[in-house]
């Protein structure tokens, strides 16, 4: 047996760490989504080069892929230059929203996994970036 105190619950989320992760996080379900969207929809990719007419699923598959895609990179790029995210928070409440709406519509969807980059945005604090003022170097 352990004689330490078990940690608080401050001490198990570090919410800078959440907020450094929420743009890799956004890649990963991006590449995860592209990936489910060609294993479910092989033969609609295969009749593309065919010149058939496009199957709507495989266009929003893409495009929502495209789109996780492009805003984790914009967090991530944006936490490293800055320490923080503008707009963090709206951002992480429309992750939020968007698949609660969504599940009232239709229970079995896919995107109660943007849940989790939403609430990291949402409740993730910034990492203020040190900079000596008069050479701009950082101090750490």
């Amino acid at each position: 047996m352990s004689s330490h105190p078990a940690p608080s619950l401050k001490d198990r989320f570090d919410r800078q760490r959440m907020l450094k992760l929420a743009g890799p996080v956004l890649m990963a379900e991006a590449v995860g989504h592209a990936a489910l969207g060609y294993l479910i929809h092989q033969e609609d990719f295969a009749a593309l080069s065919g010149g058939e007419d496009l199957n709507p699923a495989v266009f929003w598959f893409t495009l929502f892929s495209a789109m996780l895609l492009v805003i984790g990179w914009l967090v991530t790029a944006s936490h490293l230059k800055t320490g923080s995210v503008p707009g963090r928070r709206v951002a992480g409440a429309l992750l939020i929203a968007i698949p609660v709406a969504a599940g009232v519509a239709r229970a079995l969807t896919p995107l109660w996994m943007l849940i989790v980059p939403g609430v990291m945005l949402l409740f993730g604090r910034s990492t203020p970036k040190l900079t000596d003022e008069k050479s701009g170097r950082k101090l750490r």
